[in-house]
């Protein structure tokens, strides 16, 4: 599978996803299902911004385009926010983590050893600034980052669900409170699939489609959701 393969993939995960949650009724089969295939979006848009930070001409450009997608979104949330008359700060828009997710990746990356602790504080603020996935989901891009290997990955990858997830770890210790997602989240396990099949190859087709799906999908959700309930 090439690159557009596997960002086909993600935005296919990414739409069935959103589908579920915002015009789906909660806790029905159909929201269980739809939110399960979900999952693997992140993990795929995660992979392709390690992928994208080792193959890159220019990571500060790099960094810079994404930070700039990323502020242009949480725009475009506002004024949905305003019309809907919520707040949304920060808490909807899932481009914020792939921005952190970055960052540490160019700060890890520096020579100078007490350059590359700020990475641990940086995680902590994805965590409790409420960006979407906060610590984890920019502890998944290290891992994409750092560890190489299919194998290792994934095992890194398992590691972390166990930290995150309810069950197994924290169900049998009588901890559930310290869990941050369900066990739906293993969901995002599947995503090691295409990614095992990745073969470095680009593939044809406009890199800046997605920057242009993403919006507007949501867009057409957000107006559907309204004229449903």
């Amino acid at each position: 599978m090439n690159a557009k393969t596997l960002k086909i993939i993600a935005v296919c995960s990414m739409t069935i996803d959103h589908i579920g949650l915002y015009l789906i009724p909660a806790h029905s089969w159909l929201y269980l299902v739809m939110r399960i295939i979900g999952r693997v979006a992140y993990p795929l848009f995660a992979f392709f911004i390690a992928q994208g930070f080792m193959h890159t001409h220019n990571r500060m450009r790099y960094f810079e385009r994404l930070l700039v997608y990323a502020i242009i979104i949480e725009g475009l949330i506002a004024i949905y926010g305003i019309i809907d008359g919520a707040f949304h700060f920060l808490e909807m828009n899932v481009i914020w983590p792939l921005v952190f997710g970055l960052l540490t990746l160019c700060i890890l990356n520096h020579k100078q050893w007490f350059i590359r602790l700020w990475v641990i504080p940086l995680v902590f603020l994805a965590e409790y600034a409420h960006i979407p996935y906060g610590a984890y989901g920019v502890l998944l891009i290290i891992i994409f980052g750092v560890f190489s290997g299919f194998g290792m990955q994934t095992l890194m990858f398992v590691v972390l669900n166990i930290l995150f997830i309810d069950i197994p770890f924290y169900t049998l210790t009588h901890l559930e409170d310290f869990a941050k997602y369900p066990w739906m989240q293993w969901g995002s396990m599947f995503a090691m699939a295409p990614i095992f099949f990745y073969n470095h190859l680009r593939g044809k087709g406009s890199r800046w489609a997605f920057y242009v799906y993403y919006p507007l999908h949501l867009a057409v959700i957000f107006i559907i959701s309204h004229i449903i309930y």
